[in-house]
């Protein structure tokens, strides 16, 4: 096709920048030979037809010959005859495997391709695997297994994976080929996504990099009108876009459609997926009209059953469903929404429905459901559908959601509601288009009546410079935990807290009359960050007028209620602290300044307890309990430990404890071990380290830290730090927390200890009569996440 001028000089900048020159034509008369003749071979392969696959690929070089195909795809049939010819001298057993490895990496982009993304990555495993025991870590078609499994662990949220792989690949397919060849641009591009998915504003420049290489590399080795260049064209919009720059964005999206409709047609998954990425461009410049029409022909570009995968349609659907809500259509965002949560919904029950798919799962359009039936007054099942998509996977892992009758599962859960505790949820959309201008609403649960819904108009205002003020609030209260001087309170934190308070809590007033609990069940709690940290207009802090906890759902909130026990009074707890670290190790690890003291002072609170200290508190002491059954039967647990905390593998955080051996440095639990192997029955575990909250956050499920891993193995309440915490005010909360603790049957309220152990830190005076905690820095940043308790 005859490209748009306006296409030219972006084209020309792009082969201009690489400072070198690609070898040989993109294409010639028989550029197409080669492509046919290695997808028979590998065909001939897959079915263990190893001879006529050698005999096709032996035939080949007089058609793949010089000037008629690219010199990369006569690199590529060099290294494929070497190859073949390893296979045929292989042995038998070695033989078959390589069968099996190409069957199953035929399968894996098989079942990529239709969005069965766990299945295809046990493929791809399957595949990498026999290739790297046959053919070495060096082998090209090793590199080609390691590309397909990095790109499905890509779609599993599995960023560590993905980058060693695509690395690992790139180098061998590097050396093999020269760095002008096709599957060297899609290791780049995958290092790009990964990149641009999640390591944040930050990595834009690094990832922006990777793909312009990739399109340098596509456009010398396809031509400028291959469908592989206008992907690379859509990502770099896509980036662009992200990176305030929608001139550039706008640029690179039309390149990619104009090419994928001319190969494609009107109607075709890719051009839909350019034609949804100019909606959103479009909704986050105000276009609003024209980010609609894209929008709904982007579905229509993706019908059902025309080789769209249900999940690219479900998306599609849900930006359409959300700019239709924000034109004032409910009723119409209703229809669109709902069959967009249905694919989800038939996505999610394929997947292997673990913290990585989860990551991936389109869940957080239940929320933007929710809303648009909230518009039409249907309240209870507006409140219902938020439910199935919040914290979907620790539901499913602790006894699945409710499918009865709505009406049956609200009356459940405002029967274990008191009259003066509330369930609010803050919800936000997460189409990035809206998501910096659409107001946030709140939804309040009271024992009896419906859901109250109530928007909150002034969530979506800018401060000046055009920064929103819940990431300016919550930023300035994590850069003072992390600040190695303490601080004292100022006007401007002060302030902050009463414009957040004004803007996210001070509309709910109405709907709590009566209350003094109230038990947040929003993932990323109020906006990002904890209630109690909020300020009412004239100033009197949050937490001193309602005892606040949380919960991951309404449903896990209820289940833990319904689970409540009643101990004797003789039932143990277990306290593990002050580990006594090994010397080993570059960085050993230091001791935890107070934990002696914390750990005598729960230990005096808790008299039946088992003490686990100093060289005694190993993960090998802690793994036996688990393995004999003995973990379950502690009323309470309370560890006071480092911990490391791995954002990019959620549940590979570790409990960093006492060395299991003399000579080792430390010993570790993970959160998988513990959310897999412990089978708890606690009313509530106490995690003093630093930040054991953190993990990788999904945008229904919160952040997948300690607290999932706990809750996950049964614990009904869970007590965590969200932020680095002062090793003194840890102490003293802790000191506070059991002194204020009933030590009876049902150990009373939790809630209210933590909200009395808050108060004291921040009200504490040191011997000058200084208040040195009264930064919420230091008190706001503990959370109890679970059944509060009478």
């Amino acid at each position: 096709m005859r490209r748009a001028t306006w296409a030219a000089p972006l084209l020309t900048a792009t082969l201009m920048s690489s400072g070198c020159r690609a070898p040989g034509p993109a294409g010639g008369p028989l550029a197409h030979v080669w492509p046919e003749l290695r997808e028979r071979a590998d065909s001939l392969l897959a079915v263990g037809e190893l001879a006529a696959a050698v005999s096709l690929i032996e035939s080949a070089p007089a058609a793949v010959r010089a000037p008629y195909a690219p010199d990369w795809q006569r690199a590529e049939l060099a290294e494929s005859r070497r190859q073949f010819s390893a296979y045929q001298h292989a042995t038998v057993s070695a033989r078959e495997s390589l069968v099996v490895a190409a069957r199953a990496y035929r399968a894996a982009v098989w079942s990529s391709q239709r969005d069965s993304v766990a299945q295809g990555q046990r493929f791809a495993a399957d595949a990498y695997a026999r290739r790297l025991a046959v053919l070495g870590s060096g082998s090209p078609a090793t590199a080609l297994a390691a590309l397909e499994l990095a790109d499905l662990s890509f779609r599993l949220a599995r960023t560590g994976i993905t980058d060693s792989l695509a690395l690992q690949a790139s180098g061998v397919l590097e050396r093999a080929y020269g760095w002008w060849h096709p599957d060297v641009a899609l290791a780049r591009e995958l290092l790009g996504r990964n990149l641009k998915n999640y390591q944040g504003s930050a990595a834009r420049p690094r990832a922006l990099a990777l793909y312009r290489e990739a399109l340098r590399i596509r456009v010398a080795t396809l031509g400028p009108n291959a469908l592989a260049v206008a992907a690379v064209y859509h990502e770099i919009g896509n980036l662009e876009r992200s990176a305030g720059r929608p001139g550039a964005a706008i640029d690179a999206l039309r390149m990619a459609l104009a090419s994928r409709r001319a190969a494609l047609g009107p109607v075709n998954d890719a051009v839909a997926s350019t034609l949804s990425a100019m909606a959103i461009l479009e909704g986050s410049r105000g276009s609003w009209a024209a980010a609609e029409s894209l929008a709904a022909g982007a579905v229509a570009a993706s019908p059902p059953g025309a080789g769209t995968p249900p999940m690219s349609r479900a998306f599609r659907l849900g930006v359409l469903g959300q700019l239709l809500r924000h034109d004032g259509r409910p009723a119409e965002a209703v229809r669109a929404l709902s069959e967009a949560v249905a694919l989800n919904e038939a996505a999610w029950a394929l997947s292997p429905r673990d913290e990585g798919s989860t990551i991936q799962s389109g869940l957080s359009l239940h929320g933007d459901l929710a809303l648009a039936l909230a518009d039409l007054g249907r309240t209870v099942e507006a409140f219902a559908v938020l439910e199935r998509g919040t914290s979907r996977n620790l539901l499913e892992h602790t006894g699945g959601f409710d499918t009865g009758p709505t009406a049956a599962w609200f009356a459940r859960l405002q029967a274990q509601l008191p009259p003066e505790t509330a369930l609010v949820s803050w919800v936000r959309t997460r189409f990035s288009a809206l998501g910096a201008d659409e107001p946030a609403w709140a939804v309040i649960v009271r024992d009896q009546g419906p859901p109250r819904w109530v928007r909150l108009p002034a969530t979506a205002d800018r401060l000046p410079g055009g920064v929103r003020l819940r990431d300016v609030f919550w930023k300035e209260l994590r850069n003072a935990a992390f600040w190695p001087v303490r601080l004292p309170g100022s006007e401007r934190e002060a302030k902050l807290a009463r414009d957040m308070g004004a803007a996210w809590f001070e509309p709910l007033r109405d709907s709590l009359t009566g209350v003094t609990n109230i038990v947040v069940c929003s993932p990323e709690l109020c906006g990002g960050g904890p209630l109690e940290a909020l300020a009412s207009p004239s100033g009197g802090w949050l937490t001193d007028q309602f005892v606040i906890t949380y919960a991951p759902s309404a449903t896990l909130y209820t289940r833990a209620r319904e689970r409540t026990r009643r101990w004797p009074r003789s039932t143990p707890a277990l306290v593990v602290g002050d580990p006594a670290y090994g010397e080993g190790g570059e960085q050993p690890w230091s001791r935890l300044t107070g934990s002696r003291d914390e750990i005598a002072a729960v230990a005096l609170a808790l008299p039946a307890a088992q003490v686990l200290v100093q060289q005694a508190a190993t993960a090998h002491a802690l793994r036996a309990l688990a393995e004999d059954g003995t973990i379950g039967r502690f009323r309470m647990i309370h560890l006071a430990t480092h911990t490391t905390v791995d954002a990019g593998h959620l549940l590979e955080s570790d409990l960093v404890l006492a060395p299991d051996r003399p000579g080792d440095r430390d010993s570790r639990l993970s959160a998988r071990e513990i959310a897999t192997a412990w089978h708890l029955d606690a009313d509530l575990v106490f995690l003093s380290g630093c930040r054991p909250a953190s993990g990788m956050g999904a945008a229904a499920q919160g952040w997948l830290g300690f607290q999932y891993a706990f809750l996950r193995a049964g614990a009904r309440s869970v007590l965590v730090s969200l932020w680095p915490v002062d090793d003194a005010v840890a102490a003293l909360l802790v000191r506070e927390f059991y002194a204020r603790l009933p030590a009876g049957a049902t150990m009373g309220s939790r809630g209210v200890a933590l909200e009395g152990a808050r108060r004291a830190v921040r009200e504490w005076r040191d011997p000058a009569g200084r208040q040195p905690f009264a930064h919420p820095a230091y008190w706001a940043g503990f959370a109890l996440i679970g059944d509060p308790g009478d």
